[in-house]
């Protein structure tokens, strides 16, 4: 299930403002919610708390499709 502006607000994932629009931390969002896509081209690098991080806007998250999963479980297998 893709999570809502106010869930991750709900969830404690760290955001940050910018021109206007709330941005979160991708790899907080990783951790609690695991079957997400983050498309790259989607994603920004801010500064949040003295460090350069990948952010995302809520609405630019993306499930993960059947296919997108077994491509993850085949390269967890690989290695």
């Amino acid at each position: 299930m893709k999570p809502t502006f106010i869930e991750l607000m709900a969830g404690n994932i760290t955001w940050v403002i910018h021109e206007g629009e709330h941005y979160f931390v991708v790899n907080e969002i990783r951790q609690k919610y695991a079957d997400l896509k983050f498309p790259p081209d989607k994603m920004v690098k801010l500064p949040v708390g003295g460090f350069m991080v990948n952010v995302i806007k809520a609405e630019d998250i993306e499930e993960m499709t059947e296919f997108d999963k077994n491509v993850v479980k085949f390269m967890k297998h690989k290695k």
